[in-house]
């Protein structure tokens, strides 16, 4: 069977065969007597395929921001705030390994379901369900333009039982997470974090007020402070702010806030927090931002306060004065 070959192709006259095709396109429309069309701004094709390259590779995970603090330091307040910011979308009170199981009616909570369920489960596998859904949850607010916070509820770690849990928090959990990121040298692998305090002896008489105290043993100031110790130690390579600081100046603290976590300003959010709420409001709540007068400090209170080596020892730590007057507070 003879093969077939294709015609060879035509060439208008007075154009040379051996011309390149950009060429010989040029000289067939000059012989058709058209004009070439001025020269252009727009990128050349092979520039703008190599923007569309560039854009459709994948794009950058948001890292992971977390805010750590205590119960009764102002949390809740410095939280709404947070999340009052542009495009934020905050999670508050996260302990997926909480061992304060109150076991409400929650049927769409799966980590809870599977803690409650007929078998019980390992801790890593209630993290990994955890993180199964927060990666979910973290693209898609990424996709629509949101910033995903993190707030921390760590009662249970530091604050309640005969001794501080032997367990990994909120932080341990996330570095977890990510380090096989990290160890494969992912640029993006990021935890922005921030540790907020109060005065040791301001949040010690909101717990007892709570008879949140009662939840940990011994319940004294000394026991108070010595747990409060471990939470700093489990943080102290964290940007730390001030309650104190915040109340004074909330604009500016809220900018360097923003900064640390890499999360946008708003400079109205004062007029914008008291619409949000959030789980964990438990002090005393309002709607401006100021300090509170001091709650009156008991003789009883006092003397714990000169017998606790821990307590002294975490007001020095965190540069407060062991003893303050109404003025000071």
């Amino acid at each position: 069977m003879t093969e077939l070959t294709p015609p060879a192709p035509t060439t208008p006259a007075n154009i040379a065969a051996d011309e390149r095709p950009m060429d010989w396109a040029r000289r067939a429309l000059q012989v058709a007597g058209v004009k070439p069309a001025a020269p252009s701004d727009l990128p050349a094709l092979s520039q703008l395929l190599e923007q569309a390259a560039a854009l459709s590779e994948p794009t950058a995970a948001d890292p992971i921001r977390t805010v750590h603090h205590l119960a009764c330091t102002g949390g809740t307040l410095i939280s709404r705030c947070i999340a009052a910011m542009p495009n934020i979308r905050l999670l508050s009170e996260t302990d997926p390994l909480s061992t304060i199981n109150k076991h409400p009616f929650a049927p769409s909570d799966l980590v809870g379901l599977v803690r409650h369920g007929s078998r019980s489960a390992e801790q890593s596998e209630l993290a990994d369900l955890f993180f199964a859904g927060f990666e979910k949850l973290r693209a898609q607010s990424q996709a629509t333009g949101h910033y995903l916070v993190l707030r921390e509820h760590n009662h249970s770690l530091f604050h309640t039982g005969n001794s501080i849990a032997r367990r990994p928090g909120l932080l341990d959990l996330v570095s977890e997470h990510l380090s096989p990121l990290v160890n494969n040298g992912a640029p993006t692998a990021r935890i922005l974090s921030l540790v907020t305090v109060r005065h040791p002896i301001e949040s010690y008489q909101s717990v007892v007020l709570n008879k949140w105290h009662r939840q940990f043993k011994p319940s004294t100031l000394e026991e108070y402070a010595r747990r409060y110790h471990a939470f700093l130690d489990r943080h102290d390579a964290l940007p730390m702010l001030r309650y104190e600081s915040f109340v004074a100046d909330p604009s500016t603290t809220m900018k360097s806030v923003c900064g640390i976590l890499e999360l946008p300003f708003n400079p109205d959010f004062q007029n914008l927090f008291q619409h949000i709420k959030l789980s964990g409001d438990s002090g005393r709540s309002g709607n401006v931002i100021a300090a509170r007068p001091a709650r009156v400090l008991e003789p009883a209170l006092r003397q714990e306060m000169t017998d606790s080596p821990a307590y002294i020892a975490l007001c020095e730590r965190l540069d407060y004065p062991t003893r303050m007057d109404v003025e000071q507070l």
